[in-house]
């Protein structure tokens, strides 16, 4: 999605794969948001992002959002040789304004089930992974991620809870988390 210097969305797209009505109705229902600016040098810019939804399906079979986060784009890498193991965890990535991924570390504070395997997989996927940055004033910005990762032949484990990360309390729910680092200024979508 873009967001101009306002803080409003100005081009919001859904995803392919989504059903129609579904689609329609996240446009809507993203066109409505309100985000703070992001700024370069104190000076509020148009900036773009890739906006990650979570929903629950009630019994009735209508949906509903329960968490919405912003970050960087994500394009999957090659998924190499699969764990032994079904597992669940992160695995917190930095990557730089051309979307390369130049570090990767899987995090085993967070994880469930997993094995060597499943980190070294982990790892590996992420590093293969090519990321699509946010952008600010046009230009794209570095950062680092955390991307959930499941790997299940079965019975898929519950992905666990997010680790706090510098004093901040990080939902449970909470599916990308962006944490910017600008090439220059201060770029904060």
């Amino acid at each position: 999605m873009a967001v101009d210097a306002q803080g409003h969305p100005t081009d919001v797209r859904a995803p392919e794969g989504l059903s129609p009505s579904i689609g329609e109705s996240v446009q809507a229902w993203a066109r409505d948001l309100r985000f703070v600016p992001a700024t370069v040098d104190g000076v509020a810019q148009p900036s773009t992002t890739t906006l990650y939804l979570t929903f629950s399906v009630g019994d009735d079979g209508t949906s509903r959002i329960v968490n919405a986060s912003t970050g960087p784009g994500l394009v999957l890498g090659r998924t190499g040789e699969p764990p032994v193991h079904d597992g669940a965890g992160y695995v917190r990535i930095e990557y730089d304004g051309t979307g390369k991924v130049t570090d990767a570390h899987f995090e085993h504070q967070a994880a469930h089930n997993v094995d060597r395997s499943f980190w070294r997989w982990a790892e590996s996927f992420a590093k293969n992974t090519t990321i699509v940055p946010e952008t600010v004033g046009g230009a794209p910005v570095a950062g680092t991620a955390r991307i959930p990762l499941l790997y299940c032949r079965q019975r898929c484990p519950p992905l666990p809870p997010l680790p706090t990360d510098s004093g901040t309390t990080l939902g449970d729910r909470l599916v990308a988390e962006s944490l910017l680092r600008p090439a220059t200024g201060t770029g904060t979508p």
